[in-house]
């Protein structure tokens, strides 16, 4: 499953990918991966994977990120490896950018994709702005409701 987002004005990747990473602390099942064990796959959540690297695509037009998700849509997520991945297709005039999230289905479905983009764009926000991240994001799996 893949998420987009269009995102308006210049993008900071940097802080971006922080706050990839931060909503992937603050959220267990994404920290998983998946292992094949005798009997067939097994989602396993130990040890935690690392967040995923922030990919970045330059946007020529909108059959970039038409492609980029249908590319992520496709992709197998390997074993042993984070379940999900990000990439921003930026425009070279930093007008407009999409960030093209991808998930495997074992971690989330879609209603918790749309928290999670939701999230990430908080985190954003508020590291852009100097602010903490835990002012916005969940603090534990008690406060996802």
């Amino acid at each position: 499953m893949a998420r987009v987002l269009l995102l308006e004005g210049a993008v900071d990747a940097t802080l971006l990918e922080r706050a990839l990473q931060r909503v992937h602390r603050g959220v267990p099942i994404l920290q998983a991966t998946i292992a094949t064990r005798s009997w067939g796959p097994e989602l396993i959540g130990l040890p935690p994977q690392p967040p995923p690297t922030l990919r970045q695509v330059a946007r020529i037009d909108d059959a970039t990120w038409e492609q980029v998700a249908v590319d992520e849509v496709h992709e197998r997520f390997a074993e042993g490896t984070t379940l999900w991945r990000a990439t921003l297709v930026s425009a070279p005039d930093d007008r407009r950018s999409e960030l093209v999230v991808a998930f495997h289905h074992s971690i989330c479905d879609g209603t918790s994709a749309t928290w999670l983009m939701q999230w990430t764009l908080a985190a954003y926000r508020a590291l852009s702005t100097g602010r903490d991240t835990e002012e916005v994001l969940p603090s534990a799996a008690g406060d996802l409701h």
